[in-house]
């Protein structure tokens, strides 16, 4: 699957936007509390609303929430258009 170097890259580089919208539509799957303490184990010292959704998309993926599935799809997604884009 992707390690979490590669899910931030590939958030980071090409898919904020969506992460974005992902977060504002799913965000009830975490507390904020939850949230907050995710970003403390990854050592994030940003506190944006892009830091929040792009924690919030690896500890959806990493913690095998509901939306896992459709993580896994869209990664799959922002390695293709990386691989378009490099290749």
């Amino acid at each position: 699957m992707f390690n979490r170097e590669e899910r931030l890259q590939l958030i980071e580089t090409y898919g904020r936007e969506d992460a974005l919208a992902r977060y504002k539509a799913e965000a009830a799957l975490i507390t904020s509390e939850e949230l907050q303490r995710y970003q403390a184990e990854m050592n994030t010292a940003d506190k944006t609303r892009l830091t929040d959704a792009i924690c919030f998309v690896d500890y959806c993926y990493t913690n095998h929430q509901e939306n896992f599935d459709d993580i896994v799809d869209w990664l799959h997604t922002l390695r293709a258009i990386q691989r378009q884009i490099e290749g």
